[in-house]
């Protein structure tokens, strides 16, 4: 089978599309060539070393005037590159809104498409009032199948009631090969690392709850001092300028370090620098960079709701779960070195388990074929009537 990836975050793409060339299923991924542009960790060019130059991806320039349409409401219309796209592949696997292009293709060329959403997109897009975002729930309800990679989802889901044909939880895919164990690093004062997105001044459903730390850590702060906790926090996201004055405001700036967020090289060495890394409080779910961190051996701060976690993995996701600042403050004061080092080395065996290549290669496999195969019988009884 040849699958057509079209990828707006393009490490997620990426992932997934290694590991089905690896699986023996020619997969291409096609991806904004902006996103080329910076360092980053959406940038497969920051992944290893000659990334971008896989035989497996492919950028392009994004086509205005059909995303011009698509926000008026209507499919848009790209002949030439969606014709050899179409005639390129049997199956089109779309994701974070891409799957409006994907029911183009399959309208006029008749490619089976499955979605995947990721984060705003299910949250924000799918439920506002736009023309655009009554497109897109349109191209979710009608592709052959919809993969869901956050446990969060599965409440946005049943609340927007699409009508599916069939969708499933997909695992975020990690490159395991690329991070691996990371020991602990010798220091005397525990090393803090927030990885999420500074996005917590908004209520926006895809924010991070950034705050939520920040409070928690003040609270600690105040009650037992700052001497046991070195705390860095990745500087990017909107919120930069307000994430810094609550800083100062909550009392501990002297005790809080920006660190540059510069790519992926960057990341993977503040996370080989840090005993415990802080991911989001919002939405209930961790995201690929918090498991990624725990790949790497490192225990992760940040809220989950462990009932969704059940439903997708069949028990809890292993993290120093914390609804509220109360509680972030009391993970604190219980944390030790020992137990950050013990609490990695949980977190590491359980994305192994849980998001090892074998056990999403079979996924996605599985659930090709089966679209491909009702497909080409709908096709076949279109044919007959």
């Amino acid at each position: 089978m040849r699958v057509a990836w079209l990828g707006n975050l393009a490490n997620v793409g990426f992932n997934y599309v290694r590991v089905l060339n690896r699986g023996g299923v020619k997969a291409v991924l096609y991806a904004p060539r902006h996103d080329l542009r910076q360092a980053s960790t959406n940038n497969p060019e920051n992944e290893y070393a000659g990334a971008s130059r896989e035989p497996f991806i492919q950028y392009h320039r994004r086509g205005y005037a059909s995303h011009l349409l698509n926000l008026m409401g209507r499919l848009g219309w790209m002949p030439s590159r969606e014709r050899r796209l179409a005639a390129s592949c049997d199956l089109i696997q779309a994701q974070t809104c891409r799957e409006i292009a994907a029911l183009r293709i399959r309208r006029r060329y008749g490619v089976p498409y499955v979605g995947l959403v990721t984060g705003a997109d299910l949250s924000e897009v799918a439920f506002a009032g736009t023309r655009f975002a009554r497109l897109y729930r349109r191209a979710l309800s009608e592709a052959g199948h919809l993969f869901l990679v956050n446990i969060n989802q599965f409440d946005l889901v049943d609340r927007l009631d699409l009508g599916l044909a069939s969708w499933s939880y997909l695992p975020l895919c990690v490159n395991l090969e690329r991070i691996g164990r990371m020991p602990p690093p010798a220091k005397e004062r525990l090393v803090i690392y927030s990885i999420a997105r500074l996005d917590w001044a908004t209520a926006r459903p895809s924010g991070k709850g950034n705050d939520v730390f920040l409070r928690g850590y003040a609270r600690y702060v105040r009650r037992h001092g700052a001497a046991a906790f070195d705390l860095r926090l990745r500087d990017w996201g909107s919120d930069r300028v307000a994430t810094r004055r609550l800083v100062a405001e909550l009392g501990i700036a002297d005790s809080v370090r920006f660190v540059p967020a510069e790519g992926r090289e960057e990341f993977f060495r503040s996370i080989a620098a840090a005993d415990v890394v802080v991911d989001q409080f919002r939405m209930g779910a961790i995201g690929l960079a918090a498991l990624e961190s725990m790949a790497a051996g490192r225990a992760v701060f940040a809220w989950c709701n462990q009932d969704w976690a059940r439903r997708a993995y069949g028990g809890a996701i292993p993290v120093l779960n914390s609804a509220g600042e109360e509680q972030v403050c009391e993970q604190l004061a219980r944390l030790t070195p020992g137990m950050a080092a013990e609490c990695g080395a949980v977190a590491g065996a359980w994305v192994r388990e849980h998001h090892s290549e074998a056990r999403i290669l079979n996924r996605l496999r599985d659930t090709y074929a089966e679209v491909a195969s009702r497909s080409l019988v709908q096709a076949t009884e279109a044919g007959r009537r």
